[in-house]
């Protein structure tokens, strides 16, 4: 502001000098160029060069700013430049136009800025059509400047509310340390584990299934077919799975072709992250809702006794059981296999009956362990069934913890306030299951977080 008080206390001195309008475009450039600077980021290597000259085309251009590195909290890309006017008029905007169809064929991510003061001769219309052709952005400076102020702004508000959540987390952290420490736990597992193998994730293996077993659908058709079963995977397992022969076909498909190509178990960040865990012998079970058995191997190499479980089984002194509750494809023959549950049938046969022994096994761990749940959307409706009943008879105590990737629903971050509401609602939603979520926005960070809750248990070893 203070820049204006300047520019009406001594405009008549300037006009008296003389100049006036290249005294007011100088004026113009170094409100802009403060705008900018106070918002640079050094560290990155961001500046701003004034007076940039470039050969384009094979002639040589003046502008009056140049970003060779952007301005990151700004959303500039790099190498854009900016050309600030007095007054505007259409030869200044068809001329820039040009000059930018050429900068962007050389820096394509780039943009070009066209500020001005005064519209004194340029029609709207020849505006709306400049702005139409998106070569260059025309902004007043006024304008420019207000929207510099609220992209501040919201940066602010969103690095406040990321360091927020984040700041919770590490309470959530230290809250996970505590309860494995002092409690039997047991580690609930999904797909994002085996993914993190090289296995396939929920939404691939039925995508290449609908190549195997209904021809001619392609995985092509995948998105049609998924969206007609309502995006559900146990309405698309049944509508894959009709009978007692094709699912033996696929058990084997899957078997042969999909769970167990193209995966490196030695390779699993969080893989090797859980063995730490289970090392420990602070984990009384582990109930996972995979098909494969790459963490029972995994456990084996590191010399760690284990029971694949799934069926009316016990494991024996010294075994950790591992329960397949939605059954087990080994890798290799194996005396413990049972037929996959892959469709709504099978789903519905689980929830009709209480006293399933996948349900109570689940329902046992619920009820007295502390439960880690990993690679897993929480989403299950057995699952959030189970825990709705554990939960409601207990002391109501959140003593769960599920790790969960913070996607955001819109990519906008005008939209970050209702990112946040559907994050906080999630929350409060498995809150009332009983679980606290620990959010994370990279699947690397989760090897780490699990490292860092077992750690002290491993220094006293």
């Amino acid at each position: 502001m203070y820049l204006n008080d300047f520019y009406e206390n001594y405009k008549q001195i300037i006009e008296n000098v003389g100049g006036y309008v290249a005294a007011k475009e100088h004026l113009l450039k170094m409100k802009i160029y403060l705008a900018l600077a106070l918002r640079l980021d050094k560290d990155k290597g961001e500046s701003i060069e004034l007076s940039y000259k470039a050969a384009i085309g094979g002639r040589f251009y003046s502008f009056d700013m140049f970003l060779p590195q952007g301005i990151s909290i700004l959303k500039i890309p790099a190498n854009s430049i900016i050309e600030i006017k007095c007054n505007l008029i259409a030869d200044a905007i068809h001329r820039l136009n040009d000059v930018a169809k050429l900068w962007k064929q050389e820096n394509p991510e780039s943009k070009v800025y066209l500020l001005f003061d005064e519209n004194t001769v340029v029609s709207d219309t020849v505006l709306k059509k400049a702005k139409a052709l998106k070569l260059s952005d025309i902004y007043k400076v006024d304008r420019f400047i207000s929207l510099i102020d609220k992209r501040k702004k919201l940066n602010d508000q969103i690095k406040q509310e990321e360091q927020n959540w984040k700041q919770r987390r590490n309470s959530i952290l230290e809250d996970a340390k505590f309860c494995f420490r002092e409690n039997n736990c047991t580690l609930f597992l999904g797909a994002g584990v085996s993914q993190d193998a090289g296995g396939p994730s929920w939404k691939s293996l039925l995508e290449k299934s609908v190549k195997r077993l209904r021809k001619p659908f392609t995985k092509r058709d995948f998105n049609k077919i998924y969206n007609a079963c309502s995006m559900s995977p146990i309405i698309m397992g049944r509508y894959l799975v009709g009978n007692k022969k094709q699912k033996e076909i696929l058990t084997k498909y899957l078997h042969d072709y999909v769970l167990y190509k193209n995966v490196n178990i030695s390779e699993s960040g969080l893989i090797s992250a859980i063995c730490d865990m289970v090392s420990t012998n602070k984990v009384e079970s582990i109930i996972t809702y995979n098909y494969d058995n790459l963490v029972e191997t995994a456990l084996k190499n590191y010399g760690i006794e284990v029971a694949s479980i799934c069926s009316k089984s016990r494991s024996l002194k010294g075994e950790l059981p591992v329960y397949h509750v939605h059954g087990l494809i080994p890798e290799k023959d194996s005396d413990v296999q049972s037929t996959p549950v892959l469709s709504e049938e099978d789903y519905h046969a689980i929830y009709r009956e209480s006293y399933h022994w996948s349900n109570v096994e689940q329902l046992h761990a619920l009820d007295r362990n502390t439960c880690f749940f990993i690679g897993l959307s929480m989403t299950d409706p057995n699952l959030r069934r189970l825990l709705d009943v554990s939960h409601k008879d207990s002391d109501r105590e959140v003593r769960h913890f599920a790790f969960l990737k913070r996607e955001k629903l819109y990519a906008y971050e005008k939209e970050h306030k209702k990112n946040e509401m559907h994050f906080s609602i999630i929350e409060i939603q498995l809150e009332d299951l009983g679980v606290n979520v620990i959010w994370y926005e990279d699947y690397k960070e989760i090897p780490l977080m699990l490292k860092e809750i077992c750690a002290e248990l491993k220094l006293r070893e």
